[in-house]
């Protein structure tokens, strides 16, 4: 018998039990389409200036950040180097039913000559 809820319900051939798994994990998991996805790439010359703008981002992101958005800290890109530039990533997840909330476009907007934003990223999706 398969491990885990997601096998079984597959085993099970339940089709309907499959989708409502699955759209409560990605309610929990504050994946789409209940959460949408917003990138901010900071960029350096060095990977020490990529990550010391994403980390001054991110602490000003946090200061503002509204109670149901969440926002993960700052980690170099895999790749790391890009065009001889280094970058660093933060990952933002909003409810997909409210628009961006003004104060955080704000900001956002303040700081978008400092890093690449991509709003539902088609690589996370």
């Amino acid at each position: 018998r398969p491990e885990g809820a997601f096998f079984q319900k597959i085993a099970e051939k339940d089709s309907t039990a499959l989708l409502e798994h699955i759209l409560t994990e990605r309610t929990e998991l504050r994946y789409p389409p209940y959460f949408r996805f917003l990138t901010l790439t900071c960029q350096g010359k060095t990977a020490k200036e990529s990550e010391k703008r994403a980390s001054a981002l991110y602490v000003t992101l946090c200061k503002e950040l509204p109670k149901d958005y969440r926002l993960t800290p700052p980690r170099p890109v895999t790749f790391l180097k890009k065009k001889v530039r280094y970058e660093s990533l933060i990952l933002l997840r909003f409810p997909s039913q409210t628009p961006l909330d003004e104060t955080f476009r704000t900001l956002l907007k303040k700081h978008s000559k400092d890093c690449l934003i991509d709003v539902d990223p088609v690589s996370l999706l």
